[in-house]
């Protein structure tokens, strides 16, 4: 995330980052904030930017995303075939007639 930033111009005392570890210290939940005035059209395309970018680092790097949404979804169901194969038989199971959410997942 650091490379990446420093790459767009985004200070790196502004990036923000929680980790939790799970398993028994075996996996950890890592987040990024990435603050920014919405206001400013140059500074939300700069870090929307970054964002997708260092989204596409972290994944060649093995990073798993629990809860993709918008183009990321795209990028990790994409990436992750069997997955979004999983979550389409678990949707078809708990919503047979498609009625929660259609079109919301990976399909």
């Amino acid at each position: 995330m650091n490379e990446v930033a420093v790459a767009y111009g985004y200070p790196l005392t502004d990036v923000g980052c929680y980790i939790q570890p799970i398993e028994h210290n075996r996996a950890c939940n890592l987040e990024f904030d990435l603050f920014y005035n919405p206001e400013n059209p140059v500074e939300t395309k700069m870090v929307h930017d970054l964002y997708y970018k260092a989204a596409e680092v972290l994944m060649s790097q093995g990073a798993f995303f629990s809860r993709p949404y918008g183009k990321l979804s795209e990028m990790v169901y994409n990436k992750a075939a069997d997955y979004a194969g999983t979550l389409r038989r678990v949707k078809k199971i708990v919503d047979p007639n498609n009625v929660m959410n259609p079109g919301k997942l990976c399909f």
